[in-house]
């Protein structure tokens, strides 16, 4: 898995990072893929679980592919359409993430797919205000529902665009 950047005003570099760790597992739960760890190369070396030698790296399987991505749209828990009225309040919260995709043959550098994927989660909420007290309203964030929606998308975007020569 390549690095996902965070282009989104509200984004952080650790979501990028999580992003392509949820990605990374949800490509590996299709069997369709084969995943690769790379990060934890060195702690793999270190405990010999891969081969030593003069090239550590000797032991590891190429990878065919890697995934990169920029998240370039993520509003957690945005409010979207919330009122009150005699002291009974009702709104909804709107959580949206979208990144671009781009699939690079990793012999070439060449880009073989590309593809937008989002994820949208709505909830409603209600609640009862008297004298600045408020009571009741959700309580859960719709921006994992959100990411979970954008994760299948680009799991299915994947599936379909990579051409069938790099699949083993």
């Amino acid at each position: 898995m390549g690095v996902f950047k965070c282009n989104a005003a509200r984004c952080t570099a650790d979501l990028g990072v999580g992003l392509a760790d949820a990605l990374m597992n949800a490509l590996s739960d299709t069997g369709a893929f084969a995943v690769y760890e790379r990060e934890n190369v060195p702690q793999l070396v270190q405990n010999n679980f891969i081969g030593t030698g003069s090239d550590p790296a000797a032991g590891l399987s190429p990878v065919d592919v890697l995934v990169f991505g920029n998240i370039n749209v993520y509003e957690p828990d945005s409010a979207s359409g919330q009122g009150c009225f005699l002291g009974v309040c009702v709104g909804g919260k709107e959580s949206t993430i979208g990144a671009d995709l781009r699939v690079v043959d990793s012999k070439t550098g060449r880009v073989i797919a590309t593809s937008r994927v989002e994820g949208k989660s709505s909830s409603n909420s209600a609640g009862i205000s008297f004298n600045g007290v408020s009571l009741g309203g959700t309580k859960s964030s719709g921006v994992d529902k959100a990411v979970g929606v954008m994760l299948a998308q680009a799991v299915q975007a994947l599936r379909s665009k990579i051409p069938a020569n790099y699949y083993r």
